[in-house]
This record gives C-alpha cells, structure tokens and sequence, in this order.
C-alpha cells in the first residue's frame, strides 16, 4: 500500500476510534521519572515543566524539542552544555510533563511565547536558542518575533520552509485518532538499545491506554497542523543573528536541501552535515552534534567536528 493511501485509510479508521475512545476504561498515567528532577514554572497560562543547570555560567543555552518529543530528546545537551552555560531544557505545551487539556491550545506561537518567557522567568536576557525539527520551527519564530531575546540560533533538521517531505500527507487528517493510528503504524518513537533511547521509549509508551492518552494525541494533531499553519520562509530575512543550520545527512523527512531555502534568506548562515545523523542529529549523533554547537557559538572552525564520532 502506498504512503498517501495509508494515511487515507488511517484517517478514516481514526474516526473510527475517536467514535470508540469513551468504552475503555483508561489506567492513571504513570510516567516513568526523567533523568533529573524536573521544575515547574506558570508560563502564558501554562504549567511547564523544565530542567535547568549551570546557573552560575554567563552564556545561556535553550533546548527547544519537536513534534512528539520531550526533554529527554536533549539528554546528552543538557549534560554536556551545563558544564560552561546556563542551560535550559523544556517539555512545550502539551508534550511530556507540561500540561495539556481543553485549556491549552497548542501552536508554534504559543510554543514560542512560552518560550521567552520561561527565559524571562529564570533571568536569561538572552540566549543561543537551538531546535531540532519543530523545535527548529520555534526556534526560528522566536528568532523572528522576538530578536532580543536570541543571541545565536542553531536550527537542525527543522521545520518552518514549508517541506515536511511524507509527513505533510497526515496534515489534512490529522485528527487525535488519525495521530493515533499514524503513532502506532510507525511503530515505537525510540528504536535503539542504548539506556537513553530505552528510556526515552518507555516515557513515550507511558501514554498508552491511560487518561493522558487521549489529551496527548489531540496536542499532537494541533502542533502538527500549526506547523503546517505556520510558514515562515517569508520571514526568514528577519532573523538578524548568526545562525547554524545542522542536518542528517540522510534525513528523509526534512531533507537536506531543505537548508538551501533557510540559507537562501537568512543573511547570515553556516552549514553542517551529520554523517548518518537522521532527523534528530542531538540523540543520533550526540558528541558530533556537540561539538558543532559548541564550536558555532564560539565561532570555532566546525570541521574538526567530523572526527568526534
């Protein structure tokens, strides 16, 4: 079957199951912990949870995850970074730990606000400001909207150029049921035998068949439906920081030549290719992807980078 009738077959069945979702009787959600205790923080309304190290640095750098991720997607950032910066990780609205319901309404806009405020929150006047795929999409936004804020921006794999490669045919579907589905058509998030990537699987299975089930999905199919409502490539040429763009060489969903569109109007861009690096470079390829990062906000030759792995 091909990839676009699937996704026809998924919404349709996803109806199906929106119909059903009441008849079961659903298991308090009891995720696994996070690899360090999380903080809370009201933020736009929001309750969100966050990991913060390294206050005591002066530089600051910011975390922003994407779609279906959570804080545990920077896991090695996070312990690398707070060494020498003021690092800041947080789970957006409606993912992980942060609160989802009828009160929050995810979008890339309020991903963002949320954003700048949890930075305004814990005194960062400015930061690097790094996201991966949606993250990048936030990253960008927030880049644009709020410049002030961004000292530096790294943007991998991301989204915002208006090319979500197979991804966009669930776009028009993308009902809580039809995310469902599409979830578990892809089988587990986080395939690999490395402890973090288990961990990583576990917290995401944590939802299943539980009350936060439910709410979750329908925080998904609004972020991915904002990330489509969301271009950006027209607002490019507003981002006045230095900006990285790092890709997976061989990243299907956002392809590399995708960085030829942020380049093209972004005016000033380096570029970096992470051998085998996929969509999420930060937990494929971590110690190149650190190093890049690094060596970018310090404004050090990149290349060395290639022989870290």
């Amino acid at each position: 079957m091909k990839f676009g009738a699937s996704v026809l077959v998924l919404a349709a069945a996803g109806l199906v199951l929106a119909g059903c979702a009441g008849r079961k009787e659903l298991k308090p959600w009891n995720p696994p912990p996070y690899f360090a205790p999380e903080s809370y923080a009201e933020v736009e309304g929001v309750r969100v949870a966050y990991l913060e190290a390294g206050e005591a640095n002066p530089a600051a750098v910011v975390f922003v995850h994407g779609f279906s991720g959570d804080i545990q997607n920077w896991w090695d950032q996070f312990e690398y970074f707070a060494k020498n910066y003021h690092v800041l990780v947080l789970d957006n609205p409606g993912h992980g730990r942060s609160a989802r319901g009828e009160e929050v309404h995810c979008s890339i806009d309020l991903f963002a606000r949320v954003v700048v405020g949890l930075m305004e929150q814990r005194g960062i006047e400015r930061a690097a400001l790094v996201g991966n795929s949606m993250g990048g999409q936030i990253a960008a936004y927030a880049a644009i909207h709020y410049p002030e804020r961004v000292e530096k921006l790294v943007l991998s794999d991301s989204a915002g150029a208006g090319k979500l490669g197979a991804l966009s045919l669930l776009i028009p579907f993308a009902s809580p049921g039809a995310v469902h589905l599409f979830f578990k058509s892809m089988g587990d998030q986080y395939q690999g035998t490395d402890p973090k990537d288990q961990a990583r699987n576990a917290f995401a299975l944590s939802f299943r068949g539980t009350v936060e089930e439910r709410p979750y999905m329908k925080a998904l199919s609004q972020s991915i439906k904002s990330v489509a409502r969301t271009p950006l490539r027209d607002d490019f040429s507003r981002i006045s920081v230095p900006t990285l763009l790092i890709w997976g060489d061989d990243d299907t969903l956002v392809k590399p030549k995708t960085m030829d569109v942020f380049a093209s109007q972004i005016p000033e861009t380096a570029r970096y290719l992470v051998h085998e690096g996929g969509h999420t470079p930060p937990m494929q390829k971590p110690v190149e992807f650190n190093c890049a990062v690094e060596n970018f906000i310090l404004g050090e030759d990149l290349e060395p980078c290639h022989q870290r792995e």
